[in-house]
Parts: structure tokens; sequence; C-alpha cells
């Protein structure tokens, strides 16, 4: 009887056995291998590391990233072959470049699936920003737009004055300098906002920049002479009827009344709440100052020359900052809170 029963068990352990072997080896060779190898535009391959390889299934949630080698290439081991995959390059390592993708990728089980992945060497723009005395000016920023007035991309000047953009596509640009929404350096409040081809502030009048990225039979383009030197602007000196300890300046650049929000500064107020200097390039501004105020930070709007502040925005009155010498002066006076 217990040889019969030590039989079963025997026969039950070994089936079981049996039945899970298979399925951890159908699982384990169900992966396979996904090589990339980052190519040029003409499709041969290219040895540029440091840029970053994705692959992502479509199908599930398996994603994995790495960086590619000195060849160029990047390996992914033990990828599921359930997995629909897009492999993507996505230079954020390498900014000179600018990726591609391949989708609808599939793994062969135990085999080596290899996948070509085009990126291109962008276009770029330099130059050097120096001071109305001709001193290269540190520590000042460089916006790269859109000819739409969309963000691309910023830089901060060096110790030489020297900046550059890389790793961009084919399309249309403008260079602002100087742009800022918080005005917190001595640079940004001493020179205000200029751009290239227009260095007295007008959107409209600055230079269209051309970029053409890598192609297959095209050179990518390299501006190397976006030089600007920035003029001082006109110094606005904003007094308040009421101190505003701790308080700030808001003034938000308008344009044929559009706001454009590239040009919008804030700038604290000095000690005490009671005044603030800045500079800022010819044009019509809205200039509000938020007061504390049962609690909150109500909007208050400059509505002419010593006259009571306004919640209503319709209500305030426009700034204009006329075009003048290379740092001229212009004088606000706010007026008191409106009466409760």
């Amino acid at each position: 009887m217990f040889a019969k029963l030590a039989r079963v068990s025997i026969a039950l352990l070994v089936a079981t056995g049996l039945a899970l072997v298979p399925a951890v080896t159908a699982q384990a060779a169900s992966n396979g291998i996904v090589s990339v190898q980052l190519v040029d535009q003409a499709g041969k391959p290219w040895k540029v590391g440091e840029i970053a390889v994705s692959i992502n299934s479509t199908t599930s949630n398996y994603y994995r990233q790495a960086t590619s080698d000195y060849r160029g290439i990047v390996t992914f081991k033990s990828v599921p072959t359930s997995a629909r995959l897009t492999v993507q390059a996505h230079p954020e390592y390498n900014m000179w470049y600018i990726g591609g993708a391949k989708g609808n990728v599939t793994v062969s089980k135990n085999k080596t699936t290899k996948v070509a992945v085009k990126v291109a060497m962008g276009g770029s723009v330099s130059g050097i920003v120096r001071t109305s005395a001709g001193v290269p000016l540190a520590q000042s920023k460089v916006t790269l737009l859109t000819t739409t007035g969309a963000y691309v991309q910023e830089k901060t000047t060096d110790e030489s004055g020297y900046y550059k953009f890389s790793g961009l596509r084919t399309g249309t640009y403008k260079l602002q300098f100087n742009s800022r929404q918080y005005v917190n350096t001595n640079a940004a409040r001493t020179y205000s906002w200029a751009y290239w081809g227009a260095p007295d502030g007008d959107w409209s009048a600055a230079k269209t920049i051309s970029i053409v990225h890598q192609g297959a039979k095209v050179k990518p383009s390299a501006l190397t002479k976006g030089n600007i030197t920035l003029p001082r602007g006109t110094t606005v000196t904003a007094s308040l009827a009421q101190a505003n300890p701790g308080g700030q300046i808001e003034a938000k650049r308008y344009i044929n009344g559009v706001y454009f929000d590239k040009e919008y500064s804030i700038v604290p107020l000095a000690e005490g709440g009671q005044s603030v200097q800045v500079r800022l390039a010819p044009g019509t501004y809205i200039v509000g100052v938020p007061y504390q105020v049962g609690g909150s930070r109500p909007m208050m709007y400059y509505t002419g020359e010593g006259q009571a502040l306004t919640e209503d925005f319709n209500a305030a009155v426009p700034v204009v900052v006329p075009k003048g010498a290379d740092g001229a002066q212009l004088s606000l006076t706010f007026g008191a809170l409106p009466a409760s």
C-alpha cells in the first residue's frame, strides 16, 4: 500500500515538474534582442554617442531607454515578442542632433532584430552680446523664438558674452536678447529687451533667421554672427502712494493691442515697498502692482499720474515708453487704493 502511494506521489511530482518547465522555457523563449544603429540622413551608420534611444511598446506598458555608445549603437535585451515597438532617438544628452523614430517594430524570439534610426545634425546660431559701451555682457539671457513668438530655447551668455543654440530644426526664428519675466539680476535690470536686427526692442522689425538642419545632401546652417549691442533702454521709476513691503511691479508689453507674453517684467519693489526702477524698451505697457488687501493679492493697475488704482484691467491707462536716447528717464506716480 505504501509503495503504491509513493509511486503515485512521485508520478504527481514528476508530472507537475514536467508541466512547469515548459511554461518557464516558453516564457524565456518569448523574448528577443533589439539592436539599434543610428544612421545619418543618407542611411549610413553614424558613430555618434550620448544619444538617448528608447523602445516603447504600443501594445503594453513595456518601455526601456539607453544611451548610444561610441559606435552609435544601443542594444536592448530580453524584449518581449508580444510588444509592438516604437524605436525613437531623442538627443536630450547631445543637443547638437535632431532625433528620429521608427514604428511597428516586432521582435522575433531568440533572435536579434536590427533597427536603423535616422538622426540629423541640427542648425546652430551663435554670437556675442555687448553693452552699449562695447563690453561683453555676461549672464544675459538670449531667447530663440519662432516668428510667431513661440519659445524654442533659452541660453545665458558666458563671461565673454558668448551664447550658442544648437540642434535646431529647419525653420525661421527670431532672436530676443535680455528677455525675462522675472528681473532679478543687475544685467537684466540695466539693459532692456532687444532683438537681432532691431536693438530698439521692435519685435516687428526684428530680422528673421532661416535655419536648415542636415539632410541627405544638405549641410546644416550655422549663423555665427548673431551679435548685438544692447541699449540701456528707458529707466522707468514707479513710486507708490501707499507702501507695499515685499511687493512688486509688473509691466506687460502690448503690441497692437495684444499682450506679448515674452515681454513681461516682474520687478521687486525696493526696501520699504515704496518705489522701483526698471529699464524697458520703447513700447506700450500695462503696469500694475499686487496689493495685500484682506488676505488676498488683487492686481491694482495704474490709471494715470496720482490717480487711484483700479482692479479693472480695462480701466488701466497704458504707459507709453517712447524711443529716446540711451538711458532716458520716465517716472510714474501710483495713486492710492480706491476707497472701500
